[in-house]
């Protein structure tokens, strides 16, 4: 696996049905399988989209509710 400082950078192309392929290498590195559920989050300005694993969404989102619940007391 990478190190925590590592970036990948890449380009895709979208096909003629909207699907664009995970590289190889980048699909090893973050241990993402077929069938595998992806979270794809867009921001209000619509420049561009992020990929995540559901999993490590699921754990970010649960951290940010208790860092917010620890602002809110």
């Amino acid at each position: 696996m990478a190190k925590n400082t590592d970036f990948y950078f890449t380009t895709v192309t979208v096909g003629k049905r909207g699907q664009i392929v995970i590289p190889a290498k980048l699909r090893k590195e973050l241990e993402i399988n077929p069938q595998q559920q992806l979270v794809v989050m867009s921001g209000p300005n619509h420049e561009g989209f992020v990929v995540m694993k559901t999993n490590s969404f699921i754990e970010k989102q649960k951290s940010f509710q208790k860092f917010q619940q620890q602002l809110n007391n």
